[in-house]
């Protein structure tokens, strides 16, 4: 874990931004820490747009099968 003071955390605010882990980094007032800045994860689940997509897909024994007459798949 890092640990930052809070002075050099203002001055480069948004390197240390880009930097952060899984971890954070602690931010120290005078030796102490008073806060940790972690990456911000969300934990809603994103909307499913395929719904159909996980689900089994079972054909018929002779799907691939070539037709006796093409015609007569027409009538």
């Amino acid at each position: 874990m890092k640990y930052r003071t809070i002075s050099d955390a203002r001055s480069h605010l948004p390197g240390l931004l880009d930097q952060l882990d899984e971890q954070g980094v602690v931010i120290t007032r005078r030796g102490k820490p008073i806060a940790k800045l972690v990456r911000y994860r969300d934990k809603t689940p994103a909307a499913n747009h395929y719904p159909l997509r996980n689900l089994p897909l079972q054909m018929d024994e002779g799907f691939n099968a070539p037709l006796t007459a093409p015609w007569e798949a027409l009538e």
